[in-house]
């Protein structure tokens, strides 16, 4: 059975009240970098399927002869456009909870404890709202509901808090004397492209 980020997040914490060793700030750091490494790389190709995807199901409209002004084919197009939107949303929260039980694993040094509690926080609540979302984007009825659906998403709320907590991370690294890249700030958004 996988292993859920909610468990894994309390173990990390029993193991921390437990008297667990801390890692140093440059293992620490490392780690948390491998991590954040994997799931960047996971997240860009999820966009980037994402987006051929969506390309080509606008290609195939725009080939098919159906009228603009047809709601049933536009309505097809919106579902078609939400089908993918949810397979690359789904697709990103595996790699979120991936993500996440790979950094609470990791013991911190003192000095980082606050900024990975609510770093691991902030990854648990992005992977809890990709349900809603979905949900969400599996009612899209028209091409026009499409971009609020994907920009008011609870995942879409969630992702400021999760780069807020990473950049906050980062920076202890940082002052730490450890040169780190915790790939704060996507360099491609999974699901930020609607027709």
């Amino acid at each position: 059975m996988r292993r859920s980020l909610a468990a894994a997040a309390l173990a990390g914490l029993v193991l921390a009240s437990c008297g667990t060793d801390a890692m140093s700030a440059d293992d620490y750091f490392a780690a948390a970098q491998d991590a954040a490494v994997t799931y960047d790389e996971a997240a860009a190709e999820i966009s980037a399927q994402y987006a051929a995807a969506l390309d080509d199901t606008i290609a195939d409209f725009a080939t098919s002869g159906a009228s603009a002004d047809d709601p049933v084919a536009l309505g097809n197009l919106a579902g078609e456009a939400a089908s993918q939107a949810i397979v690359s949303l789904g697709a990103t929260g595996i790699a979120l909870e991936q993500y996440g039980i790979a950094v609470s694993d990791l013991t911190p040094p003192v000095a980082a404890e606050a900024a990975h509690g609510e770093f691991v926080a902030s990854l648990t609540a992005s992977v809890a709202a990709v349900a809603p979302s979905v949900e969400r984007l599996a009612s899209v009825a028209s091409v026009n509901d499409l971009g609020p659906a994907v920009a008011g998403s609870p995942f879409s709320d969630a992702r400021p808090r999760l780069e807020r907590a990473c950049i906050a991370l980062q920076e202890v690294g940082e002052a730490s004397g450890v040169t780190v890249d915790l790939r704060c700030v996507p360099a491609a958004a999974v699901i930020d492209d609607a027709p």
